[in-house]
């Protein structure tokens, strides 16, 4: 029997990507196109049409490519960029071109709206705190600045759900997206209490019907078939937020697993079975199977610590030769060896998670006079695998962890990070991690995998497992409690500096 394939869209911020994958997991071939992002100061736009014109595109490239294996195509499933705000009129044209998620506009409207005292309540209602470019503070600045144009709008969206209307012709919000700022996380309905203290006009009669990421939304229409060759009536799944569907295309799929992304910041997705509020700064929403809940929080800098370091303490060497060094040398250690803590607070923008500190810097501590570019570098890694685990903490008991972004590659930290969390850390044979979750809630919503517990076993390879060695574990929770105090501690000298000095 041939195998089904599904097909995978991730609608990012910079490109569209459309992969193709059989029920193995494994991609068959994909397609990708550049957006434009139109840039004004602190505004951050996208025009809808040419964001759909691009999608088109590449279903187009891989149909082309797919030849016969169309006629097994079981389902389409698309991810995409979140929050922001995508406006329609009751035509279903774009009303204005979509601001996105980086969109900086609401700043002072945000910082105000924080200082209610009704806002603590909002935010346990949402489960999530009030940002810059969420769905919910944008609608509330669109109703105030642009009140015509509001008036016009007949349905609020977010960037997967439009593209996914632009392709079956059906208007629904998937809760993964809907859930990160317009839903109350408890019940899974729209937060009308919130909206009705913001006091947005007319809201509840924007929002167009709730389904879950693995809901049938449609069928791809004949108008999309003769533009993309692809078959008239493939099924089209919900599909998910890209954080979110980035977990599912790891393998973070059932309550425990924990994603977590060690790039450019350590961002860190945990699956829960329940919502337990927390002053955190991060964010839950619904997950693949619409029961289970991603607790999403993330310190500002991962990788930038590592880059920094390698930079000014082997300057001329080659980084990949540092590197291939670093892991030579430094396997085998033992939690702390060399005597530093480092506090990885890197960033120009100070901290964000797990506790919001624009002042913060990063630090060494313990340094001597026989105090080695090694050991510096082994504290770096230490320190990063500490603000992770400081993320973690409020996440429940932590079953299975799923590493990936470009630290994933370096041995010594994710031996590392398994022997800090003290849980088992899989590297899983996958490059397209958004797409592939938009393609796994195609795949569940036709029945070519039966539910979330078989994706394990029938979606991923797990290229490398790391276990954790349980004496390191009990000797970085030592560790650990002195970073926190010392971390603490610094927290007068953040202050000063901040007054005398602005970088």
């Amino acid at each position: 029997m041939e195998s089904q394939y599904m097909i995978g869209i991730d609608c990012g911020t910079t490109n569209v990507k459309a992969v193709v994958y059989d029920t193995g997991g494994n991609e068959i071939l994909s397609a990708a196109r550049e957006n434009t992002v139109i840039s004004q100061g602190s505004h951050m736009e996208q025009d809808m049409e040419e964001l759909w014109q691009n999608v088109r595109s590449v279903l187009k490239e891989v149909g082309r490519a797919l030849g016969d294996k169309k006629d097994h195509l079981a389902g389409l499933g698309i991810s995409g960029q979140g929050e922001g705000l995508w406006a329609l009129d009751i035509h279903g044209k774009p009303v204005r071109n979509a601001i996105l998620w980086n969109d900086a506009r609401t700043y002072e409207l945000t910082a105000s709206l924080k200082e209610r005292a009704d806002y603590p309540q909002m935010r346990q209602t949402l489960g999530t705190y009030f940002k810059n470019g969420s769905t919910l503070m944008l609608i509330k600045w669109f109703s105030e600045n642009e009140p015509e144009l509001f008036q016009k709008t007949a349905y609020f969206l977010t960037c997967k759900d439009y593209i996914r209307y632009r392709i079956t012709g059906e208007i629904f919000w998937e809760l993964s997206d809907a859930s990160a700022s317009c839903v109350n996380i408890q019940t899974k309905a729209y937060a009308y209490d919130v909206f009705e203290a913001l006091r947005i006009p007319e809201m509840e009669k924007k929002l167009p019907p709730l389904i879950a990421s693995c809901d049938r939304a449609g069928e791809l229409t004949a108008q999309v078939s003769d533009a993309t060759g692809l078959p008239v009536g493939l099924p089209v799944s919900g599909g998910m937020l890209d954080v979110l569907s980035a977990c599912a295309g790891l393998g973070a799929v059932r309550p425990g697993d924990t994603c977590i992304i060690l790039g450019t910041t350590g961002m860190t997705t945990s699956i829960m079975d329940s919502y337990e509020p927390d002053e955190q700064l991060g964010g839950w929403g619904y997950t693949i199977d619409g029961i289970c809940l991603g607790r999403g929080i993330g310190c500002m800098a991962a990788t930038p610590n590592l880059d920094w370091a390698v930079k000014m303490l082997f300057e001329g060497e080659e980084p990949g030769t540092v590197f291939k060094r670093m892991e030579k040398e430094l396997v085998g250690r033992m939690p702390g060896e060399g005597g530093l803590i480092y506090h990885p607070h890197i960033s120009l923008a100070g901290e964000r998670a797990p506790f919001f500190r624009p002042d913060a810097t990063a630090q060494f501590l313990g340094i001597r006079q026989n105090t080695s570019k090694m050991d510096m570098l082994y504290a770096v890694l230490e320190g990063v695998a500490m603000a992770i685990r400081d993320c973690l903490s409020k996440s429940g008991p932590l079953k299975t962890v799923y590493l990936s972004g470009g630290g994933s590659k370096n041995v010594v930290w994710a031996q590392m990070i398994s022997d800090v969390l003290g849980v088992s850390v899989l590297i899983t044979e996958s490059s397209e991690l958004t797409a592939k979750g938009a393609a796994l809630s195609a795949a569940i919503m036709s029945g070519c995998i039966k539910s979330t517990r078989e994706v394990r076993n029938h979606f991923l390879t797990v290229k490398k497992t790391y276990w954790p060695d349980m004496k390191k574990h009990a000797q970085y929770t030592e560790l650990f409690q002195m970073y926190k105090l010392t971390q603490k501690a610094v927290e007068p000298f953040w202050a000063w500096r901040a007054k005398r000095w602005t970088n």
